[in-house]
């Protein structure tokens, strides 16, 4: 979900994915749908824990845009992060495939910000490992 910094692995770009800046229903940005970096700064920020691939995409995106910004909670689990955001309690950037049903059912609301929130998922692979033809027959699908 974030760039791999460990030795000894490939990497294999999988799919593009892009990150969403989402609050609950009750939550005064959900009318406006829109927010500028001055907003995105005064949140109270519900992440990822650290080490999160999540979490380093967007501290790199508010790194380029917002001077700080609050973290009033840290979480280690995406489904906890979307109920606790989905209770008022802030406001979250989480995958677009992770709150997809969440969205649909309008638990959650999607705001648009100026933070590049694009990232590419990758498989991670041990080089040193053998592959068998299955494995490599499986790996082909998933590029597919």
């Amino acid at each position: 979900e974030g760039p791999c910094h460990a030795n000894g692995v490939e990497n294999i770009p999988w799919r593009d994915d892009e990150l969403v800046v989402v609050v609950g229903p009750g939550h005064p940005w959900a009318k406006k749908r829109k927010v500028d970096a001055a907003m995105l700064a005064e949140a109270s920020w519900i992440v990822r824990e650290k080490g999160s691939g999540t979490r380093e995409v967007f501290e790199a995106a508010m790194a380029a845009k917002v001077a700080g910004f609050t973290i009033s909670l840290e979480l280690g689990h995406t489904e906890a992060i979307k109920k606790a955001v989905e209770a008022g309690l802030g406001v979250s950037c989480l995958s677009c495939l992770a709150v997809e049903r969440e969205l649909d059912q309008k638990w959650l609301v999607a705001v648009q910000s100026p933070l590049d929130l694009r990232r590419t998922l990758s498989m991670v692979l041990r080089k040193s490992e053998y592959r068998t033809r299955l494995f490599n027959a499986f790996i082909d699908q998933l590029g597919t």
